[in-house]
């Protein structure tokens, strides 16, 4: 679903980066992005800044005039539950 959404082929390499978000101080968000890997070779060498569209424009020449986001509560992990302070589920 990933690829389609991506406009990708089947099979064809992303890159997933994960980071955590907070609000007042207080981690609250366990956030996947998916980028196509052509596009993006090497984003996840170093520090990810936290305004990815400036440097998506800045380091790969990818200007992001649009986009689609989707946020969903979903039952915690155990990773994200433990990256969150939280009890799993």
């Amino acid at each position: 679903s990933e690829a389609t959404k991506l406009a990708l082929y089947p099979g064809e390499p992303v890159i997933r980066i994960r980071r955590l978000r907070s609000l007042e101080g207080r981690r609250c968000i366990a956030e996947t992005i998916v980028l196509p890997a052509a596009l993006f070779d090497g984003i996840q060498d170093g520090e990810i800044p936290n305004n990815l569209y400036d440097s998506y424009a800045r380091r790969f020449g990818v200007t992001i005039a649009g986009g689609h986001e989707t946020l969903k509560a979903v039952a915690a992990s155990p990773e994200t539950a433990a990256a969150l302070g939280l009890v799993p589920g």
